[in-house]
């Protein structure tokens, strides 16, 4: 299958009894009608259901004297509520989401020395904190408050003047993260996450997703706001 209207389809039969499946090639302009129609007479021959499993099609064939009949530009749109959007964005802050996970072991004395506990967890809070800030800011002194009694893991939550943080333990294998500053600098949370996995080597990073905060439906962040003459879509 180079190009199109070639494509090949997948085919599950659900029977009564059996279940079948088999391979569908068409060649056609109309392709996806005639497979509809042919699954369709399947149906009701036999009674039984029909699933597209999977569909793969050949790539569409450049046409080089092809020539669009009207060419579209920005202003032809109507920009105003994505412009109001825009204009009314106000970024505060950075947040950063980390989820974390122990890994994966297979003798049954690493797994022993794998088990997290919620002294554990404050500590490496704790020892983060200190190391991505001096001692004597804010944040470096932040007190931390720990529940302990939700669910089989803790909650651990630190203020501080231009940020905090807040971890959550399930009490196995998993850490959420969610760390907001008013530092921007990417090398501050790749800090905050090296430290913090230095304190509990058991763990490692599955998921992290950045986001700026605000409001005024804030989804820029304040690097990526411009003025409004500078957009070109205006």
């Amino acid at each position: 299958i180079i190009y199109e209207p070639v494509f090949k389809a997948d085919i599950l039969v659900e029977g009564t009894n059996t279940n079948i499946n088999f391979h569908v090639v068409v060649s056609h302009k109309r392709s996806i009608s005639l497979l509809r129609e042919i699954l369709t007479s399947i149906e009701e021959l036999t009674g039984a259901r029909t699933v597209v499993e999977e569909i793969l099609g050949g790539t569409p064939k450049y046409d080089h004297k092809f020539s669009p009949d009207h060419e579209y530009r920005p202003d032809d749109y109507d920009q105003t509520s994505s412009l109001d959007q825009m204009i009314s964005q106000r970024p505060l802050e950075y947040q950063t989401i980390f989820q974390l996970e122990v890994i994966e072991q297979t003798a049954k004395a690493q797994i022993d020395e794998t088990k997290l506990s919620k002294r554990d967890l404050r500590v490496a809070v704790e020892k983060t904190l200190l190391s991505v800030h001096s001692a004597d800011t804010s944040s470096g002194l932040a007190q931390i408050e720990e529940f302990p009694d939700i669910g089989d893991g803790c909650l651990l939550i630190a203020l501080w003047s231009g940020g905090r943080v807040v971890v959550v333990w399930d009490g196995r294998k998993h850490i959420d993260i969610n760390l907001s500053s008013q530092n921007g600098e990417k090398e501050y949370f790749d800090r905050f996450e090296m430290k913090f996995l230095g304190h509990l080597p058991s763990m490692k990073t599955i998921l992290r997703d950045e986001q700026p905060r605000g409001y005024g439906r804030v989804i820029n962040f304040p690097k990526d706001i411009t003025a409004t003459s500078e957009l070109l879509w205006t």
